[in-house]
């Protein structure tokens, strides 16, 4: 199920010099993202490890290139070709009606002090930018820009987090793998990353967990970034405490432009709230 609401972080040079400027959202490769078990050459745990005892000595050198060609392989598959939307949602609890999340700031998407210190920051804390976007518009977007379902495969989904099913992971099927031939076993890799996509793309360690992080995934045999327009869907743009004063005008000119709704997140006792500002 998409969320109502989901908030994407950024710093304040990429909102107003890429996203506000050109009107558009990147959906980044994996490889730039910062969680290590998705960004690391190395982390492609999922494939089997070969049995080496009592293995004739040519036999275990073939083996052993076929792994290291196949390593390579689907490296560059998950690292290059797919590409991720990473935003924040709110938290279950804010429409649960109970009394003592009623009125909880903190339940918002937009008011998580971790996120704007995290990815909302330069040098200084909270001098970025939080883009609020409808869960269900945002969706359709990405879906409509990206509905060549023969160049490209999209997915969405809430990430699940726990340390131990990090090491639940499916290994590749290898059956008459040595058949194959270079293209061959590139569209086998292909083939598992889309299978099994919700448990190598949708799981992270229990350390992300107060991100509540929800992300489109979109598949792409291309070596680059794909993007989405948000003229129509951007319902807000919320600005840090700290936001620079030299950049206000360029920001002005931006909102006004696509239209959108500006606040400032200001911090009373350590207790967020949202101060409308007109321009």
């Amino acid at each position: 199920m998409i969320p109502k609401e989901v908030f994407h972080y950024t710093s304040a040079k990429v909102a107003l010099e890429k996203i506000l400027l050109e009107k558009q959202l990147k959906l980044g490769q994996l490889q730039f993202t910062n969680d290590p078990k998705e960004s690391k050459l190395e982390n492609i745990v999922h494939l089997p490890m070969i049995i080496y005892n009592g293995m004739p000595a040519r036999k275990f050198m073939r083996q052993m290139t076929m792994e290291q060609s196949m390593i390579q392989v689907a490296s560059k598959i998950k690292l290059r070709e797919w590409k991720v939307l990473c935003v924040s949602k709110n938290h279950p609890d804010l429409d649960s009606n109970k009394a003592t999340t009623k009125d909880n700031p903190f339940l918002s998407g937009s008011f998580r002090p971790a996120m704007w210190a995290h990815y909302a920051s330069t040098h200084n804390l909270h001098t970025g930018v939080c883009l609020k976007f409808n869960g269900n518009n945002l969706d359709r977007r990405i879906r409509e820009t990206f509905k060549d379902k023969k160049s490209f495969t999209v997915f969405s989904g809430h990430i699940e987090y726990g340390d131990l099913k990090l090491f639940e992971l499916s290994p590749i099927d290898m059956t008459d793998i040595h058949k194959l031939n270079n293209k061959g076993v590139e569209i086998r890799l292909r083939n598992h990353f889309i299978e099994k996509y919700e448990e190598i793309f949708l799981r992270k360690s229990r350390d992300w967990e107060n991100e509540h992080e929800f992300r489109w995934l979109v598949h792409r045999r291309r070596d680059s970034p794909e993007y989405i327009s948000i003229f129509g869907i951007l319902e807000e743009v919320l600005v840090g405490d700290e936001f620079p004063q030299k950049w206000w005008p360029k920001l002005f000119k931006r909102c006004r432009e696509i239209q959108v709704s500006l606040k400032r997140v200001r911090w009373l006792d350590g207790i967020p709230f949202g101060l409308p500002i007109y321009y």
